[in-house]
């Protein structure tokens, strides 16, 4: 993860603190691109003596949606089918965003921008690209569990 963030790998042995802060802040950074943390605080707060396990619940929902939705987008891209393409993207682009996965909704916001207007130039790479944003976004909302 630090070679994507344009950090070099600290040498082996060496604990020095300026590069353990430096490639911990790269790792927050990279979390923020991911995330709407205010939107995740917000529903944890939701979480309470009655029902300990909300967000928990919420981010297993997603999960399943979104890889049943992804699956639905490459379908949609492979058979070039616009209409397909912007209704899937609406969808991920608004349970992303509920959810708090806010790099996941703004690549979905462009796709489905895009397939309005019945271009599908690039929307194979936007889509996956979204596919393998997916990983990273459930597991920076697990980190939050």
């Amino acid at each position: 993860m630090t070679a994507e963030m344009g950090l070099k790998r600290r040498p082996a042995g060496n604990a020095d603190y300026n590069t353990q802060t430096l490639i911990y802040s790269g790792v927050i950074n990279f979390m923020d691109e991911l995330l709407d943390i205010d939107t995740i605080e917000m529903l944890k707060d939701m979480d309470d003596d009655d029902d300990p396990g909300f967000f928990s619940e919420l981010v297993d929902t997603f999960a399943e949606s979104a890889e049943e939705t992804l699956a639905k987008l490459d379908a949609a891209v492979k058979a070039g089918d616009a209409n397909m393409l912007r209704e899937y993207a609406h969808n991920i682009k608004g349970s992303s965003a509920n959810i708090g996965a806010a790099k996941m909704s703004s690549i979905a916001k462009a796709i489905e921008n895009q397939a309005r207007t019945g271009s599908l130039e690039g929307l194979e790479e936007r889509v996956a690209e979204l596919r393998d944003l997916f990983p990273a976004s459930r597991a920076a909302l697990d980190s939050y569990r």
